[in-house]
């Protein structure tokens, strides 16, 4: 292994120093890391929609699982990269079933859970090792080491926010006027569109998250070998011997010419000093360790924890009455529990028959709350081109509503029907909704203000209004006659009494 030639500073590193250093080299390298990741997992789901079909939780679930065979080349082509040899990708093509082969099995069973999964995979990729070797060499490199599963849960996490992201970026793309589809539709809907919808932008968000994850697992593995083996110091011993070494190497006879003269040059040496006694040498040991280079003594106090001091024992008359103030303790303990558990019942007693008595007037406190309401501003006379005046509509608009569907007039008929629904929501049960909005905003007001069926018809009604009056899609006749009942089922009786509540209005 050549340091010299690795693309990025060798030196030890926090975990989380590491996992940046990993995000910033996924990024230097994304392009080639993201076709490689696109080329495993593109076929796997192409392979899960044709196997499972319209099971989308099947297909996410192979998708999730096949992922130890997404990862491995992209550890393998970022180990090249880094020593500045990155491989080319017909290389780790044609080297694919190696790169993914050891541990394969395990990988996609019992280790498929593993938390560590990215920090642990270039040893068995890289180094080689099996069996006993393996396990030693992980539980080396796991010991301190922090970072590899928060990496894999914070992962799992950034996988769902940008999976909902792109979902909601399509959804909001989409203009409301053609909008065929809801939030709830886009996310629990069973439709073949929803689906792969859902399952494109999970393979998405996966293909954008992985890199980083394995360069970061990666960039883990490297800083925990760092850490163990020294690779900054040899680096620096190195760099010293490179600036130390000779420019041009001298013969081994010039070496010891120099050796050769030295008799010569010296002549007759006087006699070696003799060696001191171990008395002088005690003394001079005693010299040296008594300077100030060699060091000082210091003295330093701490606080020792000794235990509870033993307490005095009780008299005759205490231990006597020691049973029975206990005793009470424990009943009055007993008591202020009992009695706020009865409190914490009652209180939510009283809550749950407070909602229920206002579910059951919930229609009576609609009427007569907005009476209250005198300085309410007056209600639009127009939404969206249509008018809404009380005076320009018959007695009975669903009545009126058929006679004109029979004579074919389908598009006057569904107006009628939503134009009267409007007046008696704005005039009636007083429904804030302002000029400037849309039929999708009405719609969500009378979704959050009225009961559930109500909702549900003013929704089907609103749905035709749009394909009709924006895509020119005409209703089935079927379908605009189930409008007209639905519609005097709900709105007949209110309708009813809505020119007695306009008189009493305009009366000062």
């Amino acid at each position: 292994m050549k340091l010299e030639q690795m693309r990025v500073a060798i030196r030890p590193r926090s975990a989380w120093e590491a996992i940046d250093l990993g995000f910033a080299m996924a990024r230097h390298w994304f392009l080639p890391l993201y076709l490689l990741w696109w080329c495993a997992a593109l076929p796997i789901y192409l392979l899960a929609a044709l196997l499972f079909g319209d099971s989308t939780l099947l297909i996410f679930l192979m998708i999730w699982w096949c992922k130890p065979l997404y990862e491995p080349p992209l550890t393998y082509w970022i180990s090249r990269a880094l020593f500045d040899q990155p491989p080319p990708l017909r290389e780790v093509f044609n080297r694919w079933p190696r790169i993914i082969a050891p541990r394969l099995f395990a990988n996609l069973t019992w280790n498929r859970f593993n938390l560590n999964r990215s920090f642990h995979l270039p040893v068995p990729l890289l180094e080689g090792l099996t069996g006993r070797q393996r396990k030693a060499r992980m539980r080396i490199l796991g010991r301190h080491s922090k970072g590899g599963g928060w990496l894999t849960v914070v992962g799992y996490h950034l996988e769902s926010i940008l999976m909902f992201s792109l979902l909601l970026l399509l959804l909001t793309l989409i203009p409301e006027e053609i909008q065929w589809i809801s939030w709830d539709q886009l996310l629990f809907g069973d439709g073949r569109i929803e689906q792969t919808l859902q399952e494109v932008a999970y393979l998405i968000a996966m293909s954008i998250i992985a890199p980083f994850y394995v360069a970061a697992g990666f960039s883990l593995y490297l800083t925990r070998r760092t850490e163990l083996e020294g690779w900054d110091i040899e680096l620096h011993f190195r760099r010293i011997a490179a600036r130390h070494q000779p420019a041009t190497p001298r013969s081994a006879p010039m070496r010891l010419l120099p050796l050769l003269l030295l008799p010569l040059l010296l002549g007759n040496a006087p006699p070696a000093a003799a060696y001191p006694s171990p008395e002088q040498a005690q003394e001079t040991i005693q010299q040296v360790l008594a300077s100030d280079d060699f060091g000082s003594l210091q003295q330093e106090g701490y606080w020792h924890y000794v235990g509870e001091q033993q307490q005095r024992e009780p008299g005759p008359f205490a231990r006597l009455l020691k049973p029975l103030f206990d005793n009470l303790a424990a009943a009055f303990k007993a008591v202020a529990t009992l009695a706020e558990l009865l409190f914490w019942l009652a209180a939510g007693l009283a809550l749950a028959l407070l909602g229920y008595w206002i579910y059951r007037n919930r229609e009576w406190l609609q009427r007569i709350l907005p009476q209250r309401q005198r300085q309410r501003a007056a209600p639009p006379s127009q939404l969206f081109g249509l008018d809404l005046t009380p005076a320009t509509l018959p007695d009975d608009p669903a009545q009126e509503a058929l006679r004109l569907l029979d004579d074919g007039h389908h598009r006057a008929a569904l107006s009628l029907l939503y134009r009267a629904a409007l007046t008696l929501l704005l005039h009636h049960y007083q429904l804030d909704i302002p000029a400037s909005a849309t039929e999708n905003e009405s719609l969500l007001q009378v979704q959050q203000c009225r009961p559930e069926a109500e909702a549900a018809l003013f929704q089907r009604l609103t749905h035709a209004w749009i394909r009709l009056a924006w895509g020119h899609l005409t209703p089935h006749p079927e379908e605009l006659r189930t409008l007209c009942n639905g519609w005097q089922q709900h709105y007949g009786t209110p309708w009813s009494l809505l020119p007695q509540q306009l008189s009493s209005q305009e009366q000062p």
